[in-house]
């Protein structure tokens, strides 16, 4: 609070010396002062308001609150910063434009020294030079209940209690090593669940687990000789915290439960752009440089194992680890060049760009551990090695990446007639992938694909990193025409997508979106808006790459379900009607339907969203303004009987279905009271939302008995989960002059949720053997709370 209230100060220390300088500057032409020896003059008239802030206008805003219950409220502080006392909460200064002004200056403050402050500065001399620079604080808190049995949260290392890991090794089953099966029970699946979760306590992931985003922006503008200027530009991006993520839990018949861990973030991205402007009559032209490098200081991520199988000093714990984003830096260089012609008031305009991205990242081994070994005919190598030592790692673990990249876009606009305009686009890009080629271990583990010994029958195997190689056409063109006798205007537009793609399984994508619609203004107080797009997807298919294991067998690998082909629908309407006076309706509907037509996987997405506002003011001084919001979402996913491509390979054998649906619904009522013309107000908003999703996986559609023995094939679900939230704001303002306000204000918010499936501890067995402990959870979900904040706060105009 102290840091807040000092920034504060700051800000107006800021504000009065250059309050009073531009106060003297506007009293330089007074009159001389007399002679020494004429008598005293008379002391000068007191200013009024107007001539304090002369060459100035702007606004501050100060205000104090207070609040119940925040460190309980996740969801009402999962983008914003609420902090108890004095807060700056708005000043704006900028000065006043004039005939004669030369120079000109603004300057925004947002929310001063808080965790979602934001801070905007301006200034520059007309046709000669301009400079902005901005700075903001963007925060996501994703929960303050989040519990789990590491500790070192925030560093990229968590590590157990060793009592923890000692346990789990005790019990019957609790670890296999060096066997062709597992031996863990059902009922020693569920004991091992019931041991960690009297672990889970253990320390409480708290307020730690957040993301905050840091932006900076600054950006020149100068023109030296006209009509040549100069612009350059820096932007600075800082990423701290910690996000929720899914990794592995254990090894071999545990590989297929998962645990939601803190990992760490703490990245920096700059970029810098410098360009040349010419134009002068018809002709345009920039010539620009742009740089930018991502730093990332924790390229890796390391936890401890809960089984922890074969600790030693020599050797070390068993820990997983796997490689985090890699630093990354890029080169662009672009030309771009525009004419305007007489001709049907035509512009052309283009640009020409050619950029080298470059990465350097280390590749991580599966443990760090190299006395852990899985059974021989199920571990994956390279060469004599196994995955689990990093010694093993091919090219010592180092990869690097270059990435060529070449971009041309062609815009053409035109006005043949006043009622009549077109836009026509093309763009070319072409990616040129000049990496290494990698040959990277596969990572097969028993749990990870049920009976893994109808996957690869030898040991191991090794597959080479495809070199991602592609080219993009995209061209289109957009018709506009307005009918003045039925004041409707008609648009239409058509587009073509093509993706050309190299050492992929889809060698080629074509996508063809056709659209329409028509504004219609039916008088002056009604207009309408109907719209409709479809876009049709197809890809050609070649032969999946092959797998080659160390003794030579071919296996296919398996096909992605989102290269299947697409129909997208999206109608759209909006309506605008002022019924009469005093009464106001406005609306909007949009539906989306998304129709796959896959080999498995996702079958189709829907998503209606619509939202109805009304405005009506009964009476001189009374607002009442209504709001009704839907949306919906239905995601059904659906695997058909597998298909066996050799002897060895198998990746289903009973189809499935996976149908997840959501509704939302916000409720919303604002209103307004001038209980005294311009001088009191009293405002009041409510919103009420409610959220419901069902969730229902079905792996029973089949005959076969090995359902939940395949690992994709998932077990049975059938959830849901309900929340609701409730918000009421109430202000009450006091104008005592035409400058100033004051505003008392109270919020309420309330927000209660069930359970989630997935919340906390759940041992699910994901193989028929029973070795799966479950899928264990941070229980990220939102706490059930109550906020109660009061505030009174003070704003001045100027």
């Amino acid at each position: 609070m102290r840091n807040r209230f000092l920034a504060i100060l700051l800000v107006v220390a800021l504000l009065v010396p250059t309050a009073a300088a531009l106060a003297q500057d506007g009293d330089s032409q007074s009159p001389p002062q007399a002679s020494s020896t004429t008598t005293t003059p008379p002391p000068a008239p007191v200013k009024s308001d107007d001539q304090l802030f002369d060459g100035l206008e702007g606004r501050v805003k100060i205000k104090a609150q207070a609040a119940t219950n925040l460190d309980q409220a996740s969801k009402f502080l999962e983008y914003r910063d609420e902090p108890i006392g004095p807060i700056a909460d708005w000043i704006e200064v900028a000065s006043k434009q004039t005939a004669n002004d030369d120079w000109f200056f603004s300057m925004e403050v947002q929310d001063a020294a808080q965790k979602d402050a934001r801070y905007a500065w301006e200034f520059g001399r007309y046709g000669q030079f301009k400079v902005e620079f901005q700075w903001d604080r963007i925060i996501h808190n994703y929960a303050f209940n989040g519990e789990t049995p590491y500790a070192g949260i925030g560093s990229n290392y968590l590590t157990l209690p060793d009592p923890m890991q000692s346990a789990l090794e005790a019990l019957p089953g609790g670890i296999v090593v060096s066997t062709s099966a597992p031996t863990s029970t059902l009922a020693q699946s569920t004991a091992k669940a019931n041991l960690l979760r009297s672990f889970w306590n253990s320390e409480d992931v708290g307020d730690e687990l957040f993301l905050q985003r840091d932006r900076l922006h600054l950006r020149t503008e100068w023109t030296v000789m006209d009509p040549i200027s100069f612009y350059t530009e820096f932007r600075y991006e800082g990423r701290n915290g910690q996000r929720p993520e899914y990794n592995r839990l254990g090894l071999n018949g545990s590989n297929t439960s998962a645990i939601e861990l803190p990992v760490p973030l703490d990245a920096k991205i700059w970029e810098a752009e410098f360009g040349v402007k010419y134009a002068e009559g018809p002709f345009d032209a920039t010539v620009k440089y742009e740089y930018s490098k991502f730093d990332n200081a924790n390229k890796k991520f390391m936890w401890d194992s809960p089984i922890r199988i074969t600790d030693s000093a020599t050797q070390g714990p068993a820990v997983y680890s796997k490689s985090l984003e890699p630093d990354n830096q890029m080169h662009e260089v672009a030309l771009e060049l525009g004419y305007s012609l007489d001709f049907w008031r035509t512009r052309i305009s283009g640009e020409a760009a050619a950029a080298w991205e470059l990465m350097s990242t280390d590749l991580e081994a599966y443990t760090t551990n190299s006395t852990l070994t899985m059974p021989a005919a199920l571990t994956p190598t390279f060469g004599s090695g196994s995955l689990a030592n990093e010694a093993n790692l091919p090219n010592g673990g180092n990869y690097n990446a270059e990435i060529n990249i070449q971009s041309y876009n062609l815009l053409v606009t035109s006005h043949p007639v006043d009622e009549a305009d077109i836009r026509a686009t093309f763009r070319h890009r072409r990616q040129n992938n000049d990496s290494e080629k990698l040959d990277f271990p596969i990572e097969l583990a028993y749990g990870d694909y049920g009976a893994v010994t109808n996957m690869i029958s030898t040991t191991g195997g090794y597959f080479p990193i495809p070199r991602y190689e592609y080219d993009q056409w995209t061209a289109g063109v957009d018709f506009g025409y307005r009918v003045s006798e039925l004041k409707s205007r008609f648009f239409a537009g058509y587009a073509y997508n093509e993706w050309d793609r190299q050492n992929l399984i889809v060698d080629r994508t074509s996508e063809h979106t056709v659209k329409g619609g028509v504004e219609t203004k039916w008088t002056r107080d009604l207009k309408t808006k109907v719209t409709y797009m479809q876009a049709m997807r197809g890809h050609s298919e070649r032969n999946s790459p092959v797998m080659a294991n160390s003794a030579g067998i071919g296996v296919p690998q398996l096909e992605r379900y989102d290269w299947s082909n697409r129909i997208r629908h999206r109608p759209r309407f909006d309506l605008n009607w002022q019924i009469m006076d005093g009464l106001a309706l406005s609306g909007q509907y949009v539906y989306t339907y998304d129709d796959y037509k896959p080999v498995f996987g996702l079958k189709e997405l829907s998503r209606h969203e619509g939202e109805v506002d009304i405005e009506i003011e009964p009476c001189a001084g009374v607002m009442v303004s209504p709001f009704l919001g839907y949306a919906a979402q239905r995601l059904l996913q659906v695997e058909s009987p597998g298909r066996q491509s050799s002897s060895t390979f198998n990746y289903t054998t009973s189809p499935w279905a996976y149908d997840e649906g959501s509704d939302t619904y916000t409720l919303g009522l604002k209103t307004r009271f001038d209980v005294v013309k311009d001088r009191l107000q009293l405002l009041l908003d409510y919103r009420f939302q409610k959220n419901h999703t069902d969730l229902d996986v079905d792996s029973d559609l089949g005959t076969s008995s090995a359902d939940d023995a395949n690992f994709f094939v998932p077990v049975d679900i059938n959830d849901s989960e309900n929340s609701t939230r409730n918000s009421i704001t109430t202000r009450l303002q006091w104008k005592p002059s035409k400058a100033a306000t004051l505003e008392l204000g109270y919020l309420y918010d309330q927000y209660n949720s069930d359970l989630w499936l997935l919340d906390g501890m759940t041992p699910i067995p994901f193989s028929a053997q029973g070795a799966a402990v479950g899928i264990i959870s941070m229980n990220q979900r939102f706490e059930d709370a109550e906020v109660h904040m009061f505030w009174l706060s003070g704003e001045y105009k100027f």
